[in-house]
């Protein structure tokens, strides 16, 4: 039971070192290497490496069902709902990628399942169908977190053309201010009529160009 406990301990300890370095090694790649345009064709793999991966870990938190025979009912309680509990987490924390929630959350709760169905009494097959029906609405959950994080995403893109258009509008607004006033001083300045503006303390703001050589003003 220690060997296999040893093991199971090492399993994990692989699956999350291997997971962390890949990730570190993407980093530092990204962080290093210049941003480039997307290529223009690429095949993707047929199973992405998130749910490869996460399937893998589910399945070393699902193989802990083989030691609940060996283990006393309060240590096979705990264990059962360690399970559980990553199974329901997964359900969100890895809902941006539905596939790899459900390949977690199935080989994670797939092996407790069989155990609970196995012992052949009424509580725990009535344990195992409820597992069942726990792990299919996690998958269903997953779903909807999906639908959900799709909708934020497209909402944040309405969003930003929304903010890219009223820029645009108000950057044209005040090109066409600026040209309106130009042509309205080019007017004013060219016109035959005197034409100026002064304070209520009668002080000259502005006089036109008429006015100025009428009046013989600089």
């Amino acid at each position: 039971q220690t060997l296999k406990l040893l093991l199971w301990i090492l399993a994990h300890l692989a699956i999350t070192s291997i997971v962390f370095l890949r990730y570190m090694r993407g980093r530092s790649r990204q962080a290093s290497e210049p941003v480039k345009k997307p290529p223009e064709a690429r095949t993707s793999p047929r199973i992405p490496l998130a749910v490869i991966w996460s399937t893998l870990s589910g399945s070393v938190w699902g193989s802990a069902a083989f030691f609940l025979p060996e283990l006393n009912p309060t240590l096979g309680l705990a264990v059962i709902i360690v399970m559980v509990s990553m199974a329901s987490g997964a359900s969100s924390t890895l809902a941006a990628v539905p596939l790899a929630a459900t390949g977690f959350i199935l080989a994670d709760m797939i092996p407790l399942i069989v155990y609970l169905l196995s012992q052949q009494t009424m509580a725990y097959s009535v344990l195992g169908l409820l597992g069942g029906m726990f792990s299919l609405v996690m998958v269903s959950s997953t779903r909807v977190v999906y639908g959900h994080f799709l909708k934020a995403a497209e909402n944040r893109r309405e969003y930003a053309l929304l903010l890219d258009q009223i820029r645009e509008e108000r950057r044209a607004a005040q090109e066409s201010f600026l040209l309106s006033e130009e042509r309205y001083s080019d007017v004013v300045e060219t016109i035959g009529d005197m034409i100026v503006n002064t304070d209520a303390k009668g002080k000259f703001l502005f006089a036109n160009r008429s006015w100025r050589a009428t009046m013989r003003s600089p």
